[in-house]
């Protein structure tokens, strides 16, 4: 079976920039924007290797989303696009493994569908960062939908309690000035009726217009012409 390699010269595709595919490597890797230096200072570099060709070409799919652009070739094809590389990267060692070379070829692995912000950092860095818009949307999912959901239940926490407030204020201090007023209504078989004369007015304490008629004698029929906001008949 042929195997296959990634190579990335440093080209991106067009519409992007060059800081902006950065940022998106970064993203994708999880990494720092300056670990992703090295993939455009030395070029041509090979970013996974010993692959089978389905799955060098999703990788490459995987890749180019970021707005880099990458080729798959044969292993045995185009040998010195890595030799310059190699022979600069056999000149450094990782001191975590016991002085053996560190590749310069091999980034992390590819990883999608990894969320880089937890839930708190929306609470700021919505107002600001594109990076964080970019990982929600790639990342997120149905997760984005669900924060959205306790977004508007924290935001209305605010107005609700308002609303209480409110509503608790009329109930004490305006309330009582209408209630008063009502006379004593009796349903029977389904008709309304009050032990008062009719029409019967109910009006605004302050203004002194009408803003309730009970008449269930029917002798108004309408609203139109007065200044009350409901009508039982």
């Amino acid at each position: 079976m042929s195997l296959y390699k990634i190579i990335f010269e440093g080209k991106i595709a067009e519409g992007y920039s060059t800081e902006d595919v950065k940022k998106n490597l970064a993203s994708l890797y999880s990494v720092d924007v300056g670990e992703i230096e090295r993939l455009f200072k030395s070029r041509p570099i090979v970013l996974k290797e010993d692959l089978d060709y389905q799955t060098a070409i999703k990788d490459k799919e995987i890749f180019e989303k970021t707005g880099a652009v990458c080729s798959v070739i044969p292993m045995e094809e185009n040998a010195d696009h890595s030799t310059t590389v190699d022979e600069e990267a056999g000149r450094r060692t990782d001191s975590n493994k016991s002085g053996q070379p560190q590749s310069l070829l091999q980034p992390p692995p590819l990883r999608t569908n990894r969320r880089r912000y937890t839930i708190i950092h929306p609470l700021f860095m919505s107002f600001y960062s594109k990076d964080f818009y970019r990982d929600v949307a790639k990342n997120w999912k149905n997760y984005a939908f669900l924060y959205l959901l306790f977004l508007l239940a924290l935001c209305s926490v605010m107005k609700t309690v308002k609303i209480h407030y409110d509503f608790s204020a009329f109930v004490t201090r305006h309330a009582p000035a209408y209630i008063s007023q009502f006379p004593v209504i009796t349903f029977s078989n389904g008709k309304a009726s009050i032990e008062a004369d009719e029409p019967y007015f109910i009006k605004d304490p302050k203004s002194g217009e009408d803003i309730i008629i009970i008449d269930t004698k029917g002798q108004i029929n309408s609203l139109n012409d007065t200044s009350a906001v409901l009508l039982l008949t």
